[in-house]
């Protein structure tokens, strides 16, 4: 009789903690989603700049920094927006003149058209708050795949990437590798450029 009044006490327990779960749970999604996609447009809007970028240099993608300018000061004339760089999940104000996303370090002044699997080949991505204009990664940061607050976690545990294509995808962080992607495989996003 005891254990089945103890059984009792844990259904209820766990109903009524089920139900604070499916009130509550919906919340989290309505303020985190606008924002996912809030930073996905951002990241758009950055890969179309890129694409203006690469009709005015010969199809060229830009360097990481020319001088003391750095990518995403090359996107300026594009953009004409240093808000686009900022991600709506950033938990500091805004610094001027930075960039809440990465450049992938294995694209910089490489030809899009030498460029394979443009579809998988990741072009930005989440970077730290307030990173530097010329902030890049030739992969992602080992730490970042396990550590929950890493930006690679920024939304519902995974984070928006742009690719060299120009389209724009949300990836938990174990979706992306340096490995060249196979055109068996099932697509994966990748660093590598050669």
């Amino acid at each position: 009789m005891q254990r089945m009044k103890m059984a009792m006490q844990c259904l209820v327990a766990l109903a009524i903690f089920g139900g604070i779960v499916c009130v509550f749970w919906p919340m989290v999604h309505r303020t985190q989603l606008p924002q996912r996609r809030l930073c996905q447009s951002n990241l758009k809007q950055i890969a179309l700049g890129y694409n203006g970028y690469l009709q005015d240099y010969d199809g060229r993608m830009p360097m990481i920094s020319t001088g003391e300018q750095g990518w995403a000061d090359s996107m300026q004339p594009y953009l004409k927006s240093w808000q686009v760089f900022q991600c709506p999940m950033e938990k500091e104000p805004p610094k001027p003149l930075s960039s809440d996303y990465f450049l992938n370090a294995r694209v910089e002044g490489a030809p899009r058209n030498k460029i394979p699997f443009g579809g998988q080949t990741i072009l930005l991505g989440e970077g730290l708050d307030n990173g530097a204009p010329n902030s890049h990664f030739s992969e992602l940061p080992l730490d970042w795949k396990s550590d929950e607050n890493s930006p690679a976690r920024r939304h519902l545990d995974g984070a928006n990437y742009a690719f060299v294509d120009g389209h724009v995808r949300w990836l938990k962080p174990e979706k992306i590798s340096v490995q060249m992607p196979q055109k068996s495989r099932r697509p994966i996003a990748t660093f590598t450029v050669r």
